[in-house]
């Protein structure tokens, strides 16, 4: 039997989009793992140089790097040092070769990266003292070269490697590993060891919590941060899993409400109530609270109280303060509050005086629940449909004022009727912020186009098998 499935592919695309607040672009935060502890004033001159002229040419920087290793190699070639002595001259050679790989990974080029990090690992003597310090710089860089190769096997054992460089001396509680434990997160998600990179998130905040006092700034987002990484984990567990997984589910949501409940506190009690400092531990609140789906009315209030925060400023951001309003209508639209439109109304009114494109985001409906159309995925191809066509379902619908969805019609198809209907019943429980006219919610008919696709090998597996593997769209099942 061939039925539309929202399985792995649909998974991999949430986790992708899970990974991008800890993903910052690794070309760049390479460059921190630079040696800078030279002795030779010359080299901490030349180093002072590179980083200023990788600014602007990252290639020649790098290329003057391999350069100056050469240079100390050859200078010091006849030197003649004590068997068994760490060799200045080696380390030093060592430090700009590392320098040199980790300017070419900066500039694109992470194949040549781990390549010449892991001759400069020698050089520095990774085979006699493994858990040195000074070989911590080279094996970070090495590990985020290969995570950008995809090699994420070498970038997990080098984050490990640089891990126990840090317990063997620093402790094991040190707080220097908070950047490997978000390294480790982004691998296990890249791999989809989804508990492990849970693991890593929940020790980053242990040691958080180790080092700092509660209300002090770096833990408040530590921990900030973690809370919405382990909602929008719990998220893509779907609701329709076995009894034990949906337990999962719902203790990684009460995990990630409690984590922000206790953060408001205590910024409530180090900031007053009515503290700026409130408004994203608020919003991050609704947002966990939108995604377990049985939450959308108790989401009302800490969207309120952002609103009321922000109208008790001195200063007013007509932006800042719209957008407020604008949050507040969307998740009344959740909720099936029909005192959305008064929000509406309310955000429209403070950026018509603005500039135009300020209220062109109000021209047509925006579409809330779920975020956006993803593909329905079919077992296998069907039957009566070429090998190669696009599949998908092109459907019309009304939104209405309150948000909602009326009318659906099928307008053109590529797939099976009964494919068709099942994309309208879903569209059918859709959310939409409504459009504004003069400053009023409208209806408005609009038209979207429902694409599908083939998992493949899919149709290796029994119905039984299959249907274990369904992963409903964590939005759409609520």
């Amino acid at each position: 039997m061939t039925r539309p499935l929202i399985g792995l592919p649909a998974l991999l695309t949430a986790l992708f989009l899970l990974m991008v607040p800890y993903n910052t672009r690794a070309e760049q935060s390479v460059l921190s793992y630079l040696y800078d502890d030279f002795q030779n004033p010359n080299d901490r001159k030349a180093l002072a140089n590179l980083i200023s002229e990788t600014r602007t040419s990252p290639d020649l920087s790098a290329d003057h790097a391999y350069s100056r290793a050469e240079d100390i190699l050859s200078e010091q070639a006849s030197v003649v040092l004590e068997a068994e002595a760490v060799n200045p001259v080696t380390m030093a050679a060592g430090r700009w070769l590392a320098n040199a790989a980790i300017l070419d990974t900066h500039a694109g080029r992470p194949d040549q990266g781990l390549l010449f990090l892991t001759e400069a690992l020698a050089m520095l003597g990774a085979d006699s003292t493994p858990f040195s310090a000074h070989l911590f710089n080279a094996v970070i860089a090495r590990g985020i070269a290969a995570y950008q190769l995809d090699d994420f096997e070498q970038a997990r054992e080098d984050f490990h490697w640089g891990q126990n460089i840090l317990h063997r001396n620093e402790g094991v509680l040190t707080f220097s590993q908070a950047e490997i434990l978000n390294w480790l997160t982004r691998v296990h998600l890249s791999d989809k060891e989804l508990f492990k990179a849970d693991t890593q998130q929940r020790f980053l905040l242990r040691i958080a919590e180790e080092h700092f006092e509660d209300d002090h700034e770096t833990l408040t987002a530590i921990k900030q941060n973690v809370a919405e990484y382990l909602g929008q984990r719990a998220s893509l567990i779907s609701p329709l899993e076995d009894e034990p997984t949906r337990a999962v589910r719902q203790a990684m949501f009460a995990e990630s409400l409690t984590l922000l409940e206790e953060l408001i506190q205590t910024l409530e009690q180090r900031a007053g109530l009515t503290s700026i400092e409130l408004i994203n531990p608020l919003r991050a609140l609704a947002r966990i609270r939108h995604l377990q789906g049985t939450g959308f009315r108790l989401a009302e209030g800490p969207l309120e109280r952002v609103l009321s925060i922000l109208q008790g400023q001195e200063t007013l951001d007509n932006e800042d303060l719209a957008q407020a309003w604008l949050d507040l209508g969307d998740g009344r639209v959740l909720s099936g509050n029909p005192s959305s439109q008064d929000a509406y109304r309310e955000a429209w009114t403070l950026l018509a005086s603005s500039t135009p494109e300020a209220i062109e985001q109000f021209n047509a409906p925006v579409l809330l629940l779920p975020k956006k159309i993803t593909p329905l995925y079919l077992e296998r191809w069907p039957t009566k449909t070429e090998p190669g066509a696009a599949l998908y379902t092109d459907l019309s619908l009304i939104v209405t004022e309150e948000g909602k969805t009326k009318g659906v019609k099928i307008i053109d198809r590529t797939v099976s009727a009964k494919y068709s209907r099942w994309a309208r019943s879903r569209l059918s429980y859709s959310r939409f912020r409504p459009a504004v006219q003069d400053g009023e919610p409208v209806s408005q008919t609009i038209e979207l186009r429902q694409p599908f696709e083939v998992l493949e090998k899919a149709s290796e597996q029994s119905d039984d098998a299959a249907q274990a593997e369904v992963m409903a769209d964590p939005q759409s099942a609520n």
